[in-house]
C-alpha cells in the first residue's frame, strides 16, 4: 500500500469531517458507484418483484434487508481507487463472488441491523479479518469514535425524506380535475402499475443515497487507521527520506564550476578544430586551460 499516492490528503480528522470527506469522494466516483449497485441491486429487485407479484410491500422489504449484498462491491473497489487504482465496472463485476463471500452470513442476519454497517464492512472487504480477529479489529477502530452509527441514522432519515418527497411531487403533479379522496388511495392501493413505480421509486432513492453511506463509512475507516496507524507521519517520513536523498544526489553531482569549465573545454576545442588542435603544441594548449580555469 503506497500512502503517499493517496487520491485525498491522508491526515487525522473529525468525524464529521471524515463523513463531509466520504460525500465528496462519492460526488467525485459517483457514476461507477452508482453503476455497481445498479449491477447487484437491479436483478435482485427485479427477481423478487416477480416471485412476488402479489406483495410488492414485502419484496420492498426483501430488497431492503438485502442491502449488505449490494454494498461490498463498492467498498472492495474503494480500497483501491483511493490509491489511484481505478477497477473498470466490468472486472470489478468478476470480483463479486469472493467479495461477498466475506462476512456472508453475519451481514444478513446479526449484523444487518448494526448501526455500524458501513463501517465494519471496510474492515471484512479491505483486510479480510473474521471470527475473533474481526471481533478485536472492530473494537480497536470503534475507539476512535467513528460516529458511524449516527450515519446510519442520518442516511435513513435522507432516503426517506427522497423516497416521500418524490411521492409527494408526483401527487403535486396531478391534475386539478382528480380530487384526493379515499376512493383514489383504494385504487393506488390496488393498481399493479402504481404498485411497480412505488417500488422503482424507492429503488430509485436507495440507489442514490447508496453511494454516499458507502463512502463515508469508508471515508470514517481511514480516518481510524489514519489516527491509529499514524499514515499522516509515515508519509511525512517518507516525503523527508525523499528529499534527503535527492540532496545526496545533488552533492555527489560535479560543482557548477567545475561543469562550466567542462562546457567551455569541449565549445573552445570545438571551434579550434582537430587540425589545429594537432599543430597546437603543450605549452599553448597548457595556457589556454590555465585561462579558462582562471575566468571560472
Amino acid at each position: 500500500m503506497k500512502l503517499e499516492q493517496a487520491a485525498v490528503v491522508l491526515r487525522p480528522r473529525r468525524s464529521w469531517e471524515a463523513i463531509d470527506l466520504g460525500f465528496h469522494m462519492a460526488r467525485r466516483w459517483f457514476v461507477p458507484l452508482w453503476l455497481m449497485w445498479m449491477a447487484t441491486a437491479g436483478p435482485l429487485f427485479l427477481l423478487l418483484h416477480l416471485l412476488l407479484p402479489g406483495s410488492f410491500g414485502i419484496a420492498v422489504l426483501f430488497f431492503w434487508w438485502l442491502k449488505p449484498l449490494y454494498e461490498p462491491l463498492m467498498t472492495d473497489w474503494l480500497g483501491r481507487a483511493l490509491f489511484n487504482e481505478q477497477t473498470p465496472l466490468h472486472r470489478q463485476l468478476r470480483r463479486l463472488p469472493p467479495v461477498l463471500r466475506k462476512g456472508f452470513p453475519g451481514n444478513i442476519t446479526w449484523r444487518r441491523l448494526s448501526p455500524s454497517r458501513s463501517f465494519y464492512l471496510c474492515i471484512q472487504q479491505l483486510e479480510g479479518l473474521r471470527g475473533t480477529d474481526f471481533s478485536n479489529r472492530m473494537k480497536l477502530l470503534q475507539g476512535t469514535d467513528p460516529n458511524s452509527g449516527w450515519l446510519t441514522v442520518l442516511m435513513f432519515q435522507i432516503e426517506s425524506i427522497l423516497y416521500l418527497g418524490v411521492i409527494g411531487l408526483l401527487f403535486m403533479l396531478l391534475p386539478e380535475t382528480i380530487e384526493l379522496d379515499f376512493s383514489l388511495f383504494d385504487s393506488i392501493t390496488n393498481s399493479t402499475a402504481i404498485a411497480w413505480v412505488n417500488s422503482a421509486l424507492y429503488m430509485l432513492a436507495a440507489s442514490i443515497i447508496a453511494p454516499f453511506y458507502v463512502a463515508a463509512g469508508f471515508s470514517l475507516y481511514i480516518n481510524a487507521r489514519t489516527d491509529l496507524e499514524a499514515w499522516d507521519i509515515e508519509i511525512g517520513f517518507r516525503h523527508i527520506a525523499r528529499e534527503t536523498a535527492r540532496e545526496e544526489r545533488v552533492r555527489m553531482l560535479p560543482g557548477s564550476g567545475s561543469a562550466a569549465v567542462v562546457l567551455l573545454l569541449f565549445v573552445t576545442l570545438s571551434l579550434i578544430g582537430p587540425g589545429t588542435a594537432d599543430a597546437m603544441d603543450r605549452q599553448e594548449a597548457r595556457e589556454k586551460v590555465r585561462f579558462f580555469l582562471e575566468d571560472a
